[in-house]
């Protein structure tokens, strides 16, 4: 079985993470009418890209599998998640030609065992393959969840959040 690691995104990688954020928001406008493409450049512009290899609460990732690109992930901490969480799963994209391989699984065990703590993941509520793939990726890895819907910028939103490793109070939370 191919290993899959995490590669950090440099500014070496930026114009390739920019191509692949596009292609995210591509595939994600197929579930919300607000993400339309930039009409000027052909591509779908991710806000606050400019941020992503300077500030150090972002986590530009590129999923590699085989030494080949095959995805990307976005952390997020700090300033950029919320205050009741370490880190935000902003996005994560694998790459159509690459679907279906366990890629995903693979990146997000390597992310939970290399950034441990307390987690909030969001899908849009009409995007059911991700919510299909993030219910069977908990599943799986046998994690307690707290699971809500919520509206985030004018869209419903199936939210989790959860712990991987040791989060002291936070898996408080889930009783209440």
């Amino acid at each position: 079985m191919t290993e899959v690691r995490l590669l950090e995104a440099d500014k070496e990688h930026e114009n390739i993470y920019k191509n692949m954020l596009s292609l995210f928001l591509h595939d994600l406008s197929r579930y919300s009418d607000d993400l339309q493409m930039n009409q000027d450049t052909g591509m779908f512009d991710f806000n606050g890209f400019e941020l992503l290899f300077r500030e150090k609460e972002l986590k530009p990732l590129l999923i590699m599998a085989s030494e080949r690109i095959v995805g990307l992930l976005l952390l997020t901490s700090g300033g950029y998640s919320g205050p009741d969480h370490d880190y935000e799963v902003n996005s994560l994209f694998i790459l159509q030609s690459e679907r279906r391989r366990g890629w995903a699984m693979q990146a997000c065990e390597v992310l939970f065992s290399k950034f441990p703590g307390s987690y909030k993941v969001a899908q849009l509520k009409s995007n059911g393959p991700a919510v299909t793939f993030w219910s069977t990726l908990y599943q799986r890895l046998d994690l307690h969840v707290n699971r809500y819907t919520a509206t985030e910028d004018g869209q419903q939103v199936e939210v989790q959040q959860f712990c991987t490793g040791s989060c002291g109070d936070f898996a408080d939370l889930f009783d209440q």
